[in-house]
C-alpha cells in the first residue's frame, strides 16, 4: 500500500505545516505542545529540575496568545487570560506527565524489564524518578 502525500505544493509549504505557527496560540492543543517543547528544552540545556519553569512558561505562553488576540485591553481580559494559563499549565502538566511515565521502564509479564533507563528529556517535572 502506497501512502498519500499529505503536503500539497512545494516543500517549504509542506514543512511551513508541520511547525509551530503563530495560529497554534489559538488553540489549547497547540499551546500545550509548546509548553511542553519548551520546558522540556529549557530543563535540559540548563540541567535543571525547577518546578517554576513550566508555571513560566504557561503564564508567557498564556498572555502571548491573549496579545495575539488582541484580548489585553481590560483587566478582566488580564484575569481570564491568567485564568487560561493556569488551565494551560494544568492541561501541560498532564500531558509531560503522561509522556513521563510512558518512557518509563516497566515490567512486562513477570520478569522481562523494557525501557529501563528513563528518556530523560521526558522525565517528571515533578518528580524525582
Amino acid at each position: 500500500m502506497r501512502l498519500r502525500n499529505l503536503c500539497s505544493g512545494s516543500n517549504y509549504q509542506c514543512l511551513e505545516k508541520n511547525f509551530f505557527t503563530v495560529d497554534t496560540f489559538g488553540t489549547v492543543a497547540g499551546s500545550t505542545g509548546i509548553i511542553v517543547v519548551v520546558t522540556n528544552t529549557v530543563r535540559a540545556a540548563f540541567s535543571t529540575r525547577h518546578a517554576l519553569i513550566p508555571v513560566i512558561v504557561s503564564l508567557l505562553v498564556g498572555f502571548a496568545g491573549a496579545a495575539l488576540a488582541n484580548k489585553l485591553g481590560i483587566w478582566p481580559e488580564w484575569l481570564l487570560a491568567f485564568f487560561n494559563s493556569c488551565l494551560l499549565f494544568c492541561t501541560a502538566t498532564g500531558a509531560a506527565e503522561t509522556i513521563a511515565a510512558g518512557t518509563q521502564g516497566h515490567l512486562v509479564g513477570e520478569s522481562e524489564l523494557q525501557s529501563a533507563t528513563p528518556v530523560r528529556f521526558f522525565s517528571s517535572w515533578f518528580r524525582d524518578k
